[in-house]
């Protein structure tokens, strides 16, 4: 007859009867009731290798010895940016962050804003000195990104009354209102 410490959890851990401790059961084990997941090889995925940005706090002097450097990952501002946490982005701006921060594929804050339809938070990064006409590793512009996914008619044309230049090609050569690929023949 088997005891009940002789059982595995689903997980694989050994379980005791009246101990907290984890350990293997006393007596033999019935491999019969071991999870068969326990024994999964188990496989890292490398984590992306971001530089991290360097932000000061505010204090109330501007003297260098008294800022004390926050580090921040680059990736986390755009995070931010794509999922609208427009008070968040802001706080990082006024910290000191770039506001033509780019990722690894050359796209800025302003980008990712226009590849989501982000309408104030584009008008926030406008206001805080964003490039207009800033192009990704691709060539393409915020507004390329506007006409691509349906933004052309309300943040599309927001973008143009400010400034943005709609003669930009990317690297296809497309201009923004024809988007960010061509099409497949």
């Amino acid at each position: 007859m088997l005891d009940a410490a002789q059982f595995s959890t689903p997980r694989g851990a050994a379980r005791r009867v009246g101990s907290l401790s984890p350990g293997p059961p006393p007596g033999p084990t019935d491999h019969r009731f071991t999870s068969p997941r326990g024994s999964a090889p188990s496989f890292r995925v490398p984590a992306p290798v971001l530089e991290p940005a360097v932000l000061y706090s505010s204090d109330e002097s501007d003297e260098a010895p008294t800022r004390r450097p926050s580090m921040v990952k680059a990736s986390d501002v755009f995070s931010l940016t794509r999922h609208n946490r427009l008070e968040q982005v802001d706080a990082m701006l006024a910290k000191g962050l770039p506001v033509n921060l780019q990722d690894a594929h050359g796209n800025s804050l302003l980008i990712i804003a226009c590849q989501n339809g982000l309408k104030r938070l584009a008008k926030m990064l406008l206001r805080r000195g964003a490039n207009i006409n800033l192009q990704n590793a691709r060539g393409n512009t915020p507004l390329h990104y506007c006409f691509a996914y349906g933004y052309g008619e309300t943040l599309g044309a927001y973008l143009i009354s400010k400034g943005a230049d709609v003669a930009l090609r990317n690297e296809d050569g497309l201009e923004c209102y024809y988007g960010i690929k061509p099409p497949v023949r």
